[in-house]
């Protein structure tokens, strides 16, 4: 099994390599928030309702060379039990695999800091509150209007959360 740090290290790689192949956009600046569904893969309850939480998302990411977004997401699964509870915070790469002139599809890869719950603890008591993050995904994107797309999100985070989410996007 790769280290989250090999695989964020690979991606990065074909971001690069990804980005000499696509147009720079109109608009640098991409403001997004999305909400939708993280399943915890190893958490120690297997029962549905507490292996699904809503999870909330805001970032922002800017053109750094063509094919090649670069940003920040503040993460949060906001639910009243301290055990269930990650916030945190990525640097994001999102290197382009598919630009059309309504469907983009990208790559994304982050590195961050956030809590660890304690659900997905062997002992279900050992949780911490800064550890470090690492995620790897798709983001599909359609463009409604120059100014505006709608989008998914399917991520995985830390090797044990699943993430589905709907976007809204807003270019500058």
């Amino acid at each position: 099994m790769r280290s989250p740090s090999s695989v964020v290290l690979i991606v990065l790689v074909l971001a690069w390599a990804c980005a000499a192949h696509a147009e720079p956009p109109e608009r640098p600046w991409t403001i997004a928030a999305s909400a939708g569904v993280s399943v915890f893969l190893n958490s120690q309850s297997k029962v549905p309702s507490q292996l699904m939480k809503p999870t909330v998302r805001l970032g922002a990411t800017i053109v750094a060379s063509p094919g090649l977004r670069l940003g920040l997401e503040l993460v949060a699964v906001p639910v009243v039990l301290d055990a269930y509870r990650l916030i945190g915070a990525y640097a994001v790469v999102e290197a382009s695999l598919y630009d059309g002139s309504v469907y983009h599809l990208r790559a994304v890869a982050g590195a961050g800091v956030g809590t660890w719950p304690k659900i997905l603890s062997q002992d279900l008591l050992t949780g911490a509150a800064a550890t470090l993050w690492a995620q790897l995904g798709l983001r599909m994107d359609w463009r409604l209007h120059p100014l505006i797309s709608l989008g998914l999100d399917l991520l995985s985070e830390h090797l044990s959360v699943v993430t589905l989410n709907g976007r809204l996007a807003f270019h500058f």
